[in-house]
């Protein structure tokens, strides 16, 4: 069974918030060079296309109108 867009919206958010947490620890280093940074950058990637997909199923409105 596929995923709502709500839940999918909120594993992204906490997804965005790791990654900033991933990326002050960085201390200046690259952050392709980083594999905490890399793992946590595409979850977040993923969860951005699943998202789009959920969307462009549903339709550009319906999504939007779910979570009323």
């Amino acid at each position: 069974m596929p995923k709502s867009a709500a839940l999918i919206k909120r594993q992204l958010e906490l997804a965005k918030v790791k990654l900033a947490a991933v990326e002050s620890n960085l201390n200046g280093m690259v952050p392709k060079k980083n594999p905490n940074w890399r793992e946590a950058n595409s979850h977040c990637k993923q969860l951005e296309r699943r998202l789009e997909a959920h969307t462009a199923q549903r339709g550009s409105g319906s999504a939007d109108n779910e979570e009323e």
